[in-house]
């Protein structure tokens, strides 16, 4: 986008960032074209190259904002979280929450398609990476309120655990994803003797 940009056009490149971000929640990155952002945001084809020059740049922008908007919503999420001592799956669900508020099929895909892409596009992995250390800090905020100490979680462990379990079902189709992701960090928690089950009613 050219130097020194007007406030409309400011409102207009958020907004084809925030179609872009859409598209990729709901169809994968595949689908984060031009063509398909301009329908989505309602403007000319030919307005798209201004703002986003190429097919690269615009799947970055997708990826922010989907990520962002993820974030915006876990943050609201755990506000929402009283500190109380929890048994190990309920420590779990609350993390699920946290982690990813939208776990409907679309919303998780969305985020697993970006996930494994950025193995690839360093500039998508370093939009995730960045997104991924957030969602950390909001994992340990939620141990901490559950009366497990984050220092002694092993967070980017927990958030591991997650990743692997909703990724099994989402290839195999033969689970629930959060449900997987549940159990298998609620034994986690468990089995690293951070959580006792007689503390608190799950």
């Amino acid at each position: 986008m050219p130097a020194g940009p007007t406030a409309k056009g400011q409102a207009r490149r958020s907004m084809i960032a925030s179609a872009a971000g859409a598209v990729l929640g709901e169809q994968g990155l595949d689908a984060v074209t031009h063509r398909a952002v301009a329908g989505r945001a309602g403007i000319p084809l030919a307005s798209m190259t201004y703002y986003f020059g190429s097919a690269d740049i615009l799947a970055v922008a997708a990826a922010t904002d989907l990520l962002d908007r993820n974030l915006e919503r876990s943050r609201a999420r755990l506000e929402r979280v009283r500190p109380a001592p929890r048994a190990a799956r309920a420590t779990a669900r609350l993390v699920l929450d946290v982690l990813h508020p939208d776990s409907d099929g679309p919303a998780l895909l969305g985020f697993y398609e970006l996930f494994v892409a950025s193995a690839r596009r360093p500039d998508l992995a370093e939009v995730l990476q960045s997104a991924k250390a957030q969602m950390g800090d909001l994992v340990a905020a939620v141990l901490d309120r559950c009366a497990v100490d984050p220092a002694r979680a092993p967070v980017d462990r927990l958030v591991a655990v997650v990743d692997g379990a909703v990724l099994a079902a989402l290839v195999t189709g033969s689970g629930d994803p959060r449900r997987d992701a549940v159990s298998a960090l609620a034994g986690l928690l468990k089995d690293s003797g951070l959580h006792k089950d007689s503390r608190a009613a799950s």
